[in-house]
């Protein structure tokens, strides 16, 4: 059975500020999780506020070895993408819904590097058309919403989690799930059991964090 990798996210009030961002990553890896999600938002596409690419940058020149992932939240997700390449994150995913215009997406995807897969991340109300499955088939990562995208401490939302079913049944290429949004210690079994390999996390697992319980919670889910 693949492992299922827990990846907290940044997108949180507190830390907006610098260091407690980074104080909050030092606790998060002490913990053992398997990596930092990034969340960046322009502020157009959605407008709660995120971490900025100075930030970014603070914490790769702090934690060099880290694996970090990014989603991009824009209606000018290039830019961005082109920033946060320079930070060498494992994956990086920016919305689909931000482009939409199928050739530009394909153009955005090409800019995967060796250190850096690229891939879609899939709003809550977008419907996986064949068009769209197959454009998702041509990566091997994909983020799935299940809340409405730049707010956090929403409740998950179930139906959501049928995409990840369709896209395991369609998508071929894709060997990495991550879903995010809701996800805390009492559902993530079912979100595990539709198919995602990394669980995106945010207010479930921020105080676990900060009362330095996260590890007990992580091996609790690759039992």
């Amino acid at each position: 059975m693949q492992k299922v990798r827990i990846a907290p996210t940044t997108l949180h009030s507190d830390l907006n500020i610098s260091a407690n961002l980074l104080n909050f990553i030092e606790s998060a890896l002490n913990q053992n999780v398997d990596e930092i999600h990034f969340d960046v938002i322009d502020g157009i596409y959605a407008t709660n506020k995120a971490m900025n690419i100075k930030q970014a940058k603070l914490a790769r020149n702090k934690f060099k070895d880290a694996n970090f992932s990014v989603h991009i939240m824009a209606v000018n997700p290039k830019k961005f993408i082109k920033q946060y390449l320079k930070i060498a994150p494992r994956v990086l995913f920016f919305q689909y819904e931000g482009t939409k215009n199928l050739k530009q997406v394909e153009k955005l995807l090409s800019l995967a590097t060796p250190l850096t897969k690229i891939g879609l991340a899939i709003d809550l109300n977008t419907e996986l058309t064949k068009e769209l499955l197959n454009l998702i088939n041509k990566t091997s990562a994909v983020l799935i919403m299940t809340v409405q995208t730049g707010k956090s401490g929403q409740e998950l939302n179930p139906s959501a989690l049928n995409k990840v079913i369709e896209i395991k049944q369609n998508c071929n290429n894709i060997t990495e799930i991550y879903v995010d949004g809701g996800i805390n210690e009492s559902n993530y079994k079912e979100v595990i059991a539709a198919g995602a390999t990394t669980l995106s996390m945010g207010a479930g697992i921020y105080n676990l964090i900060k009362n330095n319980t996260a590890s007990e919670f992580i091996k609790k889910v690759n039992k």
